[in-house]
């Protein structure tokens, strides 16, 4: 929780600094790795699921 409610201005400052450092190489390139492994998730087909409330 402390990443994104930062206790002090330190590391307020610091999240901001990794947060510009994501759009840099090498950073870049990890990042783009990482958001290609979650699109390759399949979900299951929620809206056919029957739903019973007792």
């Amino acid at each position: 929780m402390d990443g994104f409610l930062p206790r002090g201005r330190f590391m307020l400052r610091m999240r901001v600094f990794t947060a510009r450092l994501m759009h840099h190489w090498p950073m870049r390139q990890i990042v783009a790795r990482m958001l290609d492994k979650s699109e390759a998730i399949e979900l299951p087909d929620y809206a056919s699921a029957s739903v019973t409330v007792a």
